[in-house]
């Protein structure tokens, strides 16, 4: 299963979209979420929002008995195989003569 959660401009909580997934994902007989951080910082967002959101949600699952554990995996921008990528694909970008400096 594959779903998508935000920590801004969402009507719920980020914590509330997690255990809202992990309940899809346990009725389905999953056993793990796997969050995939897409930011390209190591910011607020990741190194404080994130954790704290899935603490809350973790520790609801628990005491709600959802046998569901959720995992993260590194935030998108720590692979160091990215830069790279975006270097080649921004290469390949040509810019119209009018819309140059």
């Amino acid at each position: 299963m594959v779903g998508t959660a935000a920590l801004e401009c969402m009507p719920e909580p980020l914590h509330q979209q997690m255990i809202q997934f992990a309940q899809q994902v346990a009725q389905a007989g999953g056993k793990t979420v796997t969050i995939v951080p897409l930011f390209l910082l190591p910011g607020v967002h990741v190194m404080e929002d994130l954790p704290r959101e899935m603490a809350i949600a973790q520790q609801t699952l628990l005491t709600t008995q959802t046998p569901v554990t959720l995992r993260t995996i590194p935030f998108l921008g720590s692979d160091p195989d990215l830069l790279p990528l975006l270097q080649q694909q921004f290469a390949a970008v040509t810019v119209p003569q009018s819309h140059r400096p």
